[in-house]
Formats: structure tokens, C-alpha cells, sequence
């Protein structure tokens, strides 16, 4: 018999086409990815639900944020059934983290957004156009709500103004609120230190 010879590159491209192992993709989501172990135990727990994490990855490279969605709102809301019968993809939850992290959705917002993806699907910024939820980041609408919240409110920045700085926290949910909550919080907190200086 001849000796078996077994080419290299062979065995290196049917390693490849191999699936990889969950054992695998936990190494591979806390060595690489960053993700708690916990994190990483709970992604790979189902082979869907890694797959799901996998395709909003690919649509927007935030493992951390990405994770905790999935694993705080996600499975939370599928319970008992699985993931690949939800109407949208994870292409369609990195679009939403997406919407998060260039500060176009607030997270509550987001959240708003997501309960409308589990019911009815659709696209995540189709979804903030229809109900108006794109975040306000313009500094003069803001500063314009500001004011009024001051107007109304000139007890509590007099208090504010004599040292009760926790009249702040007040004055910040009244501006959101004055803005339907859609004001960016970190510049409605800034404008509003600002105009009380």
C-alpha cells in the first residue's frame, strides 16, 4: 500500500468549513469580543441566539452594547419561543444599537422603538420617523424649553441658586419632559448647568 499523504492546506480548508464550536465562540466573544464570561455563556447558550448576536454585529461592531440588548430586552421578550421567529433580524437590532450610539435614539426611546420591532417588525429608524422619536440635539430647541422650564419653575432655581443643588435633578426631568423626553439628557444637562451658572 502507499503511504497516505495528507496535504496541509487541505486539512486547514476542511478546519475551516467546520462550525465552530460553542465552547469556541465563548473563548472567542470574551478574548476577543471583550463580553463578560457571563455575557458570552448566555450568547452561546443557543445556537440561534448566537446567530441572532452574530448578524447585528456584522451590522454595527458594538459587541457590549449589542449583548446587553440581547440579553436584558431580547430574551426577556421571546421567553418560551425562539428567536428565529421574531419579524426582523439582527441586522435589524445592530441597526437600533446603531441609532443608540451616534445619539440619533435616546435609550428610552430605543426601548420605544424595540416594543414596536417585537410587535409588528419593521425597520428601526422607519419606526423613530413614524413616531417622532429622532432625539433633539439641536442646542436652541433645547435652550428654548429651558427657559420655559425656568419661567415656571423660579422657586426651585431660586433654591437651586442658594446652594440645594439637588433641585437639579428636578429641573433636568421637567426639561425633558417639556421636550417629550426626546432631548438629548447629556446637552439638556449641560445647557441647563449653564443657563442656572
Amino acid at each position: 500500500l502507499p503511504d497516505l499523504v495528507i496535504e496541509p492546506s487541505l486539512v486547514m480548508e476542511q478546519r475551516q468549513q467546520l462550525p465552530e464550536l460553542p465552547a469556541a465562540k465563548r473563548w472567542r466573544y470574551v478574548q476577543v469580543l471583550g463580553l463578560s464570561a457571563y455575557d458570552a455563556a448566555v450568547l452561546t447558550e443557543d445556537l440561534d441566539v448566537a446567530h441572532f448576536f452574530e448578524q447585528a454585529l456584522a451590522r454595527h461592531p458594538n459587541p457590549k452594547g449589542i449583548a446587553n440588548w440581547v440579553s436584558n430586552e431580547l430574551l426577556r421578550e421571546v421567553k418560551d419561543r425562539k428567536v428565529s421567529e421574531l419579524s426582523f433580524d439582527g441586522a435589524a437590532l445592530g441597526a437600533l444599537v446603531a441609532l443608540i450610539d451616534d445619539a440619533t435614539l435616546s435609550t428610552s426611546a430605543a426601548k420605544t422603538v424595540f416594543a414596536q420591532m417585537i410587535e409588528q417588525g419593521g425597520a428601526p429608524i422607519a419606526i423613530v420617523e413614524a413616531y417622532g422619536l429622532r432625539q433633539l440635539t439641536d442646542p436652541s430647541t433645547i435652550e428654548h424649553a429651558i427657559d420655559e422650564v425656568l419661567a415656571r419653575h423660579a422657586d426651585r432655581v431660586a433654591t437651586y441658586r442658594d446652594g440645594n443643588t439637588r433641585v437639579f435633578g428636578f429641573l433636568v426631568g421637567e426639561v425633558m419632559n417639556a421636550t417629550s423626553g426626546r432631548a438629548n439628557p447629556k446637552l439638556a444637562s449641560a445647557l441647563l448647568r449653564q443657563k442656572l451658572g
